[in-house]
């Protein structure tokens, strides 16, 4: 009989919490969205040019693509509660094109007067040249960056033939 009198209280008491925790859920949620804030990218892998849909089962590593970053960038330039943008970037798959056009649409939030933060685990150049659009590079501290710069080399064999 006690121990049934214990349960029931434990029990009118947890329903009294999530109860008390439900009525002010909006107030929680209103002044999270009131606060200003920065928004996360993540970018790893291939840069699309624009993104795929895959199904569920498909999805391992999805490549983001660069409509989708675009309207990210334009959606952060409109929030008034947006501070930012920090980029967490990791080694990207593709050329020097590719680095050129993410860092041309990461630059859009730059022009809307947002801050534009990037993050490097460890990087090379098309990674570097695509933080060089951003107000701050971030590394830790025993990061490897590999600047090796651009090598062309042409070979000529008119004079064989």
């Amino acid at each position: 009989m006690r121990d049934s009198r214990r349960v029931l209280h434990l029990l009118r008491a947890v329903l009294a919490n999530l109860l008390g925790n439900l009525l002010l859920l909006p107030v929680v949620v209103l002044r999270a969205l009131r606060r200003p804030h920065y928004v996360m990218l993540r970018i790893e892998g291939r840069i699309a040019t624009r993104s795929r849909r895959h199904p569920w089962w498909r999805r391992r590593r999805r490549e983001i693509g660069l409509d989708r970053v675009a309207d990210l960038v334009e959606r952060v330039g409109r929030d008034r509660k947006a501070l930012g943008l920090i980029v967490q970037m990791r080694r990207l798959r593709g050329g020097l094109a590719d680095a050129e056009a993410l860092r041309g649409v990461l630059g859009g939030c730059r022009r809307a007067g947002k801050r534009l933060v990037v993050h490097l685990a460890q990087g090379g150049t098309p990674e570097y040249f695509v933080a060089s659009a951003a107000h701050e590079v971030w590394m830790p501290e025993g990061a490897l960056l590999d600047l090796r710069g651009l090598f062309v080399e042409m070979s000529f064999a008119g004079d064989l033939l």
